[in-house]
């Protein structure tokens, strides 16, 4: 199931790896620059910050402080981060694929909404979007099934050779919205102090 067709968050199936599951295809790129199903990069670089992130997180201060360039800087990213540029997620996006044509939606909560949107897309797998979704929960008071999911599981099959492949479908989702790190961090690891905290 894709939950998106933004070319941001491209998906491919490679059924001896996943079966008819959808995996990103975020990695799997040709030496043309292309998505290829067939092909991986186990060494594409992986971006923990960057200017993308910068930008959006402006975005999302300017908006916080009802400025309106929120905005521009959405917009701007979309105009810069095409095409062969450094910045862009995927190779071979346009601006006819991503047209730089965002607009106001006109309330509050529908603009943290585009802004947290764009935060998703642009931060495809970079291990951001726990922490919005905890933000949008602590920070700005969304309600927590608005955020997580909920409601009886539906779930594709595992991947060929998983493990001890659990059978959860038709069981109910839990209650928990926040990963913390396994009890053998700390076992293993003294110095940590990482939060445990489950609230989000």
């Amino acid at each position: 199931m894709v939950w998106t067709a933004d070319p941001r968050t491209v998906s491919i199936i490679v059924p001896q790896l996943s079966d008819s599951m959808y995996v990103s295809g975020k990695y799997n790129v040709a030496a043309n620059g292309t998505i290829d199903p067939m092909t991986t990069y186990p060494t594409a670089p992986m971006r923990v910050a960057d200017g993308v992130e910068a930008r959006l997180i402006e975005s999302e201060a300017a908006l916080f402080a009802n400025d309106p360039t929120w905005l521009t800087l959405l917009n701007g990213l979309r105009e810069s981060c095409i095409e062969s540029a450094p910045c862009a997620p995927v190779p071979g996006i346009t601006t006819t694929n991503l047209p730089d044509t965002l607009s106001d939606p006109g309330n509050a909560d529908a603009r943290l909404d585009l802004v947290m949107r764009e935060r998703a897309m642009w931060l495809y797998l970079t291990g951001h979007r726990e922490g919005d979704l905890r933000r949008l929960a602590h920070v700005y008071r969304r309600n927590l099934q608005t955020l997580w999911p909920h409601g009886i599981i539906s779930a594709p099959a595992f991947v060929p050779g998983y493990p001890n492949a659990p059978s959860i479908d038709g069981t109910f989702y839990g209650s928990d919205v926040v990963y913390v790190p396994p009890a053998s961090e700390q076992a293993n690891n003294p110095l940590y102090s990482g939060c445990n905290d489950l609230n989000p």
